[in-house]
């Protein structure tokens, strides 16, 4: 009890530095480690509005645990106007999962800012060659196509359950190999010891330069640079889904708060030194304003739903 007061009051003197120090310093909480992608994007955040002159300072909390719902809860309770959160697919996910009584729709959608697509490769060893093929082993008996991915009920589950729900395979009977993570998947399917493996590019893009998995597709609806594979949908799988990433603000954010942090993304999303950022981390540009943002997850929170209720993987 006593660490759990510590803690909030340590998060609460944190994101009221901002107010404290002046009205143009900001707080981004990453609800993750250092040296996650939630902690990235924020450092890369950090250093892209900090201001040179130092008129501005911008400072990353870390505010890691199930999924970034102790980050979410932690800054609903205590962001200020100067404040914002990382989220990301992970997150939304995780809100089911964990059951979490309140969860994106009260918080103010600022930007989504980046997206990593979800890759589907097999072994490049394996009799698999295509799409179709794979659809064609689904339905012969999905119980012999063994998925490798992240933590059970992960996005990479998630992943995996949309993509046999679009090629109508038995979802009941879909074979799912966990792992601690999604490199670890990938690794494993450049290993021959899984059958196929849906995870973000990041993540696997090492093994497809390797040569050791054979890219059957990329849940997009269009190329993605830097990806040498088709479309899902260029294999008739309408599939889109990425591990997005971008920015909340508090609930009931003031009117000009909220003006003033939208000029700074604006500013820093239309620089050069942010596109070189994108390329020299392998992300994919997915900037949306946040009225699209908002609209964006309200349709992302019922797909998720769908997928994780098909698989039975929601508590009741």
């Amino acid at each position: 009890m006593r660490s759990t007061v510590l803690l909030r009051a340590c998060v609460a003197a944190f994101l009221g530095f901002a107010s404290a120090a002046g009205a143009q310093d900001l707080s981004i909480v990453a609800p993750s480690p250092p040296g996650s992608s939630w902690d990235q994007l924020a450092q890369a955040l950090k250093s892209g509005l900090s201001d040179e002159r130092g008129e501005r300072q911008v400072r990353v909390v870390n505010l890691p645990g199930s999924g970034g719902t102790v980050g979410l809860a932690q800054f609903a309770l205590e962001g200020d106007d100067d404040a914002l959160l990382v989220t990301g697919l992970t997150m939304l996910n995780a809100i089911f999962l964990h059951r979490v009584p309140s969860g994106l729709a009260e918080m103010t959608p600022i930007a989504r800012l980046v997206a990593d697509h979800f890759v589907l490769a097999v072994p490049a060893a394996s009799p698999v060659r295509s799409v179709d093929d794979l659809r064609a082993a689904m339905a012969e008996d999905p119980g012999k196509v063994a998925w490798a991915g992240g933590p059970p009920g992960g996005i990479d589950h998630v992943a995996a359950i949309m993509l046999a729900r679009l090629t109508d395979a038995d979802v009941a009977r879909l074979v799912y190999v966990p792992f601690i993570t999604s490199a670890e998947a990938a690794a494993a399917a450049g290993e021959s010891k899984v059958s196929a493996v849906i995870v973000p590019w990041s993540e696997i893009a090492g093994e497809a330069k390797a040569g050791r998995v054979r890219l059957l597709g990329v849940a997009a609806m269009a190329r993605v640079p830097g990806i040498d594979a088709p479309t899902l949908a260029d294999s008739g799988v309408a599939m889109q889904l990425s591990n997005w990433r971008g920015l909340l603000a508090r609930p009931g954010i003031a009117p000009e708060a909220r003006a003033r942090l939208l000029r700074q993304l604006d500013a820093l999303v239309g620089s050069p030194g942010w596109r070189e950022l994108l390329e020299r981390k392998g992300w994919q540009d997915a900037f949306l304003p946040p009225e699209r943002f908002g609209e964006f997850l309200r349709m992302e929170e019922a797909r998720v739903k769908r997928a994780l209720g098909s698989a039975g993987l929601l508590k009741r």
